[in-house]
């Protein structure tokens, strides 16, 4: 009987650490789920890396093309794209000016508001 109260601590114990194991080797299970499932998404993340840098270069060979055919063009590309531009202001204007020569002949008769001119 003397060594009944040794026991009964020492049986808690052994209780205890059985307890403690189970929950360990149940959080181990978790982190390995855990860890199985961040690799799949490195995986996926890198495969997605990949087809980004891809992506990247194809847009770059176009980009830089382009960018040398606007150089090799300067300054007649600049020559054009202004006159283009003057064009189109004139266009705008004439158009602005019909508009308004038609709303005095025709639209002020039906009540319509006098178009704004610019």
């Amino acid at each position: 009987m003397s060594d009944s109260p040794t026991r009964s601590p020492l049986a808690t114990l052994l209780t205890q650490l059985t307890a403690t194991n189970q929950e360990l080797s149940q959080s181990l299970a978790r982190l390995a789920q855990t860890t199985e499932r961040l690799s799949q998404n490195l995986d996926w993340v890198d495969g997605r890396i990949t087809i980004l840098d891809e992506d990247q270069h194809r847009l770059a060979e176009p980009e830089a093309t382009l960018t040398q055919a606007i150089q090799e063009a300067g300054p007649d590309l600049m020559a054009t794209l202004m006159m283009q531009r003057s064009q189109l202001q004139l266009q705008s204007r004439s158009l602005s000016h019909n508009f308004q020569q038609d709303w005095l002949q025709h639209g002020s008769r039906k009540g319509q508001p006098k178009p704004q001119s610019d």
